[in-house]
């Protein structure tokens, strides 16, 4: 839990974070005013996995190759998607 901590305590880590979240939303805001359901969801999904692979390395150390086979199933397990 203390690395998960100083992650997030890195403002480095966070503003990086908050440029993506910010980037994603406005492309994903876009697509829904225009109405591109799928597009914006696609969008929101694509941030959620790349929020979870920077996640899987900052605490794991996993490979990159191996992030990528993981983050879409790690990301179905914290939704609670069966």
């Amino acid at each position: 839990m203390t690395d998960f901590l100083d992650l997030v305590r890195n403002p480095v880590f966070a503003y990086g974070i908050v440029t993506l979240a910010i980037l994603y939303g406005a492309s994903a805001a876009i697509a829904l005013l225009s109405g591109e359901y799928r597009t914006a969801e696609k969008l929101i999904n694509s941030y959620l996995n790349i929020l979870t692979m920077l996640l899987l390395s900052k605490l794991t150390g996993l490979p990159l190759a191996l992030q990528i086979q993981l983050a879409p199933g790690v990301m179905l397990v914290l939704m609670g998607a069966s």
